[in-house]
């Protein structure tokens, strides 16, 4: 009997055990979860003051040269690592990168015309016919009045879609808005993913609205699209820029650049960047962090939203906007305006940066 209820206590002990240690493990395990959030929380918030302050290092340098130089032409008058001109000291561990992308280099798509948008879709391999297609269906997404002129109007196919929807009739704020225009979702994707084509597209296309292509930055292949330059005399620009090997290394006018590259490069061009993205990215270990930004150093290009007037709502419509003017910052303390160089077009953190 005795033995018995031996027996039973050893068994109900051991019961005891292995529930409490299935507790404590349960408790473990979340407790190692709700840690690993706080750090990784922790580390993001660290990386992103690494972030922001090289974006700013990097604008103070960007600033500097442009008032020494008068411009901004390219990377090679000397701010193509704007950290080291810095003297900036990085964190132990903590690796930084600056990359630039000029998107003046690029064809700005609000203001290219019809003519120019169907040399850009043969520049990406498109035959004449979808050319046309691809170009009344994008000036047709992005103006009334060119859907209204256009023969083949797609506005009554996008309302009788699954989901119906009507072309917004203004210039695109993102890339992957392509994939609501008619033509383009199979032209540009594969299976929901951007393909080549969309990646060529974006390398040769800017979103912002300027009036002047930064000859310094324009690839061969915006030559051919906005110039009508041939594959033939865009190839001898090409091998032109590769055996540079001048002491300036980039264009201080239009002229020059016609002299040396010897092609006639037409109307729409400058030698100075005013809408430069800057894309900064911190790593340590195996953890990033990646900040964007487009800063336009004299004004002169315009953001994708509209930044609303002083006094004005700035969400009548519910979605958050964020407008950064140059000389119009946020107040110190004292109530005085903390006087800005440029003025940012955008600014994203962690996103697909193309």
């Amino acid at each position: 009997m005795t033995s018995n209820r031996q027996g039973s206590v050893l068994l109900l002990t051991l019961f005891l055990i292995v529930l409490a240690a299935f507790a404590m493990s349960r408790f473990i395990e979340k407790a190692y979860g709700e840690i690993l959030a706080e750090g990784i929380h922790t580390e993001r918030d660290r990386f992103r003051v690494e972030a922001y302050s090289a974006l700013e290092a990097t604008i103070a340098v960007l600033h500097n040269v442009e008032r020494m130089a008068g411009a901004l032409h390219s990377p090679a008058q000397g701010w193509n690592d704007p950290l080291a001109l810095a003297g900036v000291t990085l964190s132990p561990g903590t690796w930084v990168r600056v990359d630039f992308v000029d998107e003046m280099g690029k064809i700005s798509l609000p203001g290219a015309d019809r003519e120019r948008l169907l040399r850009l879709f043969e520049v990406l391999d498109f035959d004449s016919i979808e050319a046309q297609e691809l170009t009344d269906a994008l000036m047709g997404w992005m103006s009334e009045e060119a859907a209204a002129a256009s023969f083949s109007n797609n506005s009554i196919d996008y309302e009788r879609g699954d989901l119906p929807y009507r072309p917004p009739y203004r210039s695109l704020r993102s890339f992957y808005e392509l994939a609501a225009v008619a033509g383009f979702k199979d032209a540009f994707f594969e299976g929901g993913v951007p393909n080549d084509r969309f990646r060529r597209f974006t390398s040769l296309v800017s979103l912002y609205r300027f009036s002047a292509i930064n000859i310094n930055s324009a690839s061969p292949g915006v030559l051919r699209a906005w110039s009508g330059v041939g594959e033939q005399e865009a190839g001898y620009i090409e091998s032109h820029w590769a055996q540079t090997t001048s002491d300036q290394p980039f264009f201080t006018n239009v002229g020059e650049a016609e002299a040396q590259l010897g092609v006639p490069l037409g109307g729409g061009y400058g030698v100075a960047t005013q809408a430069l993205r800057v894309n900064v990215t911190v790593t340590e270990g195996n953890s990033s962090f990646v900040l964007s930004a487009v800063v336009s150093p004299s004004s002169a290009a315009e953001a994708l939203r509209p930044v609303p007037a002083p006094g004005a709502n700035p969400n009548p419509g519910g979605t958050r906007t964020r407008g950064t003017r140059r000389g119009s910052q946020p107040s110190t303390p004292g109530g005085q305006e903390v006087p800005y160089p440029y003025t940012f077009l955008e600014l994203r953190e962690n996103e697909t940066i193309l």
